[in-house]
């Protein structure tokens, strides 16, 4: 068997990449993103998803579904009016899930509240849904987060949103979808 001069090129050439594959392996040092652990980010990263005991979630033009848990061990509860009944498993798992994701899902970017776009951004003159969060499963207790959503952006993949009652620096966030699906769901009697 013959071999030409390029079959010994073609060699030299794929040896060269793999030696320059595992180099750049080895030695490349921590770069932010690369296999980096995820740090929580999220609008509600001061309240720990444990301590939280009642979530209201409010669909517009409906209802409020409220939520509430005795401790962090004990199962949610749906509240309607005086009377506290027992919830779906599923429905508790989206409850946590909810929880984590306000305590971890960093917001995309961070826009101006300027008064004359909230309406654009289906922030006004009222929000698509309101989440509320409280630390207390009295009624009436003050809220540790509101949130309020608002339309999707243009690309379908974040929600306009922001912080309720509006903060000092008030801003409008834009969040991942899937937080907003996550509370639309729950507020589904």
């Amino acid at each position: 068997m013959t071999r030409r001069p390029h079959d010994l090129a073609w060699g030299v050439a794929g040896t060269l990449c793999g030696i320059a594959l595992v180099v750049m392996a080895f030695s490349g040092g921590d770069r932010p993103g690369a296999l980096a652990e995820n740090a929580a980010g999220g609008i509600a990263l001061h309240i720990a998803p444990g301590s939280v005991r009642a979530v209201e979630v409010t669909l517009a033009a409906q209802p409020s579904m409220r939520y509430v848990r005795v401790d962090a061990g004990a199962p949610w509860r749906r509240v309607a009016g005086t009377s506290r009944s027992d919830i779906d498993p599923a429905q508790a798992k989206k409850l946590n899930e909810l929880l984590m994701l306000l305590h971890n899902s960093t917001p995309e970017r961070r826009l101006p509240a300027e008064p004359a776009a909230l309406a654009g951004y289906g922030l006004a003159p009222a929000p698509a849904l309101r989440v509320r969060v409280s630390l207390s499963d009295e009624t009436g207790a003050p809220a540790a987060l509101g949130v309020e959503f608002g339309g999707l952006n243009p690309m379908g993949l974040a929600t306009y949103s922001r912080i309720s009652p509006p903060q000092a620096d008030d801003a409008v966030l834009l969040l991942p979808a899937y937080v907003a699906d996550t509370a639309r769901a729950l507020a589904q009697p």
